[in-house]
């Protein structure tokens, strides 16, 4: 497997990070916190088994957003713009036509919109939360309706004790060219000592990222922390996603081989370590570095039958951030 590299620099949500040390207070009625999310990167030269070698470049620009309703009723509010290219070579099954026109590319220009909204009531130990999100994934010449799928979830968190808070509940989801799915939604924030915690989400990633930190603040300001996720992204594909399955040189008309509007999908599981640099409450500079397990692409037509599935393990990841919140 050549080196892989992934560079990405971030203005990431104080909430959105594991540790223990103090938090910032709520805002007041009148007020929000707002945070910017910047974020870059790049994977070069990966073998994907039928879809060849693959380079992928990505971007983005994210705003989060927390108030108060009521003096227990918070509020959570994310939008995020996200931009992909992925860049096949050595092979000829996802771009036959080799006529140096660079629009008829597979899977280039994927633009991903994000929206999602929160909410969460505190009740003694226990806190109800809910929420929907919609995610419009699509190439740019398609419109936001093409690639339009929407989710929404409901749950409990229960504080048992200082040291243990646990919460559970029900996600649906809606895919594109694909089954509504019935996940299951879970938390947890456990205190091991006081120096180290465990901090988890899994549910719609509308939301927020599924992943699982164990986070030792080893000093009065870094942190040590490492970890596991999970990512998946299905995105509606142009016209021009036509592939060469029976190794001919072009795609024949009427077949399943033609210009069609199908799905890509790719999912990973990303595995990694890292050390954060927390100065104050209102900023942290991190580096992380991992790689991606398990990784998956697909390619599926307008039914959701798979078309092409192939494999893939990512080499070395590396991952700077900075956090900002006003």
């Amino acid at each position: 497997m050549p080196l892989t590299s992934i560079v990405a620099c971030q203005i990431f949500a104080i909430a959105d990070v594991p540790g223990r040390r103090e938090e910032l207070p709520p805002p007041p009625l009148s007020q929000a916190f707002v945070s910017l999310i910047f974020d870059g990167g790049f994977m070069n030269n990966t073998d994907v088994g039928q879809f060849g070698n693959l380079s992928k470049r990505t971007a983005g620009l994210e705003v989060l957003a927390e108030g108060r309703l009521t003096r227990n009723l918070h509020w959570d509010l994310r939008l995020e713009q996200r931009f992909d290219e992925y860049d096949f070579t050595s092979t000829n099954v996802l771009d036959p036509i080799d006529d140096g026109d660079p629009t008829d590319r597979p899977w280039r220009n994927v633009y991903t919109t994000t929206f999602a909204l929160e909410f969460s009531r505190k009740q003694g130990a226990t806190t109800t939360f809910g929420g929907i999100g919609m995610q419009a994934a699509r190439q740019r010449s398609l419109n936001y309706g093409d690639g339009r799928a929407f989710s929404g979830h409901w749950g409990m968190t229960t504080r048992y004790s200082d040291d243990l808070a646990f919460g559970w509940g029900l996600s649906i989801r809606e895919q594109i060219d694909g089954p509504t799915q019935y996940i299951p939604v879970l938390a947890l924030d456990w205190s091991l000592t006081n120096d180290l915690s465990v901090e988890g989400w899994f549910g719609p990633w509308e939301i927020r990222e599924p992943r699982l930190d164990i986070v030792w603040e080893a000093f009065s300001e870094w942190d040590l922390f490492a970890g596991f996720g999970y990512r998946r992204d299905r995105f509606r594909l142009d016209d021009f996603s036509g592939f060469d399955d029976d190794g001919d040189g072009d795609t024949d008309p009427g077949t399943s081989e033609g210009w069609y509007q199908g799905v890509g999908q790719d999912s990973a599981f990303p595995i990694w370590v890292g050390a954060r640099y927390v100065p104050n409450l209102y900023q942290s500079f991190e580096v992380r570095v991992g790689r991606d397990i398990q990784g998956e692409l697909q390619l599926r037509d307008r039914e959701g039958s798979s078309l092409l599935n192939s494999d893939y393990d990512g080499a070395l990841a590396v991952s700077l951030r900075w956090q900002l919140r006003y």
